[in-house]
This record gives structure tokens, C-alpha cells and sequence, in this order.
């Protein structure tokens, strides 16, 4: 087996065990692990970067229109690669 196949299916296994949301981009529908931390001071919020963690295989771009357990967000930043490459991170934002 090709180091990039068993690198495929340990990425796969790590999502299907670690996921926390189902993300829907165009045709595909992928889990994910999503991330939005809210910091908030005297109850006001004043910081939030929310930020999806997916396979890189799904090949999101900045500007991409997605939906987050049925939420429309948009990729705010150019993804980028962690790990080996076979995890992506990027910033998404509420349209």
C-alpha cells in the first residue's frame, strides 16, 4: 500500500471517530471537526474565529459556500494544510 493510500484511510478513521459535524460543499457531504469559540468579556462577545477541521481530499478554497450541520457559513480564509497534508484548517464565517 501507498503511503498516501494508508495516509487516506488513517485520515478517514480519525474523522469518522473525532467529528462533530457534518459539512455539506456542493455534492459532497463530509464529517468534519468544527470549532467556535466564543470569547466573550461581561457577557458581550468580543472575539470569534470559528474553524473547520476536514480532510484536504475535499478541497475547499477560500470564498467556497458551505453548510455546517445545516448552517450556511463561507471559507473566510485560504485553507491550510497541517499534520502530513491530509488535514486542512480554515477560518468559516456566517455569510
Amino acid at each position: 500500500m501507498a503511503f498516501e493510500d494508508a495516509e487516506a484511510r488513517m485520515q478517514a478513521a480519525v474523522f469518522r471517530h473525532t467529528s462533530n459535524c457534518t459539512v455539506v460543499f456542493g455534492d459532497s457531504t463530509f464529517r468534519a471537526i468544527f470549532n467556535n469559540p466564543d470569547a466573550t468579556f461581561d457577557s458581550a462577545l468580543i472575539a470569534s474565529t470559528p474553524e473547520l477541521r476536514y480532510p484536504t481530499s475535499e478541497g475547499l478554497s477560500r470564498d467556497d459556500a458551505i453548510t455546517i450541520d445545516g448552517v450556511p457559513y463561507v471559507v473566510a480564509t485560504v485553507p491550510r494544510r497541517i499534520g502530513a497534508g491530509g488535514e486542512s484548517v480554515a477560518s468559516v464565517e456566517r455569510p
